[in-house]
């Protein structure tokens, strides 16, 4: 019988994400991010800029209006950090998601 390796990759959710990108801001918590197996399947710029999109704060949808084709083209370890960068803080990374 062959032993099962355990992964060390936990699945992230797209909601510790935003939680990063809109209020903390944790420059530790990004390379902790990018450093684990799977980031690029787990990040989904697509999802991400949707969420944003629909932000009550008209500052975040602007950034995402204004950079949505170059985030298009960017990596997704690039485009998170940038993110970071330039999304203001926010109080709270609830965005009601309108279907």
């Amino acid at each position: 019988m062959e032993e099962q390796k355990k992964k060390t990759f936990k699945n992230k959710n797209i909601f510790e994400y935003l939680a990063n990108i809109l209020c903390a801001k944790d420059v530790e918590l990004y390379k902790r991010h990018v450093s684990e197996d799977g980031f690029d399947a787990d990040f989904k710029k697509v999802v991400v800029l949707r969420y944003l999109s629909m932000s009550p704060d008209e500052r975040v949808r602007n950034v995402v209006i204004n950079n949505q084709l170059a985030l298009d083209r960017m990596e997704c370890k690039l485009a998170y950090r940038y993110l970071i960068k330039v999304v203001p803080r926010q109080r709270s990374n609830f965005i009601r998601y309108i279907k």
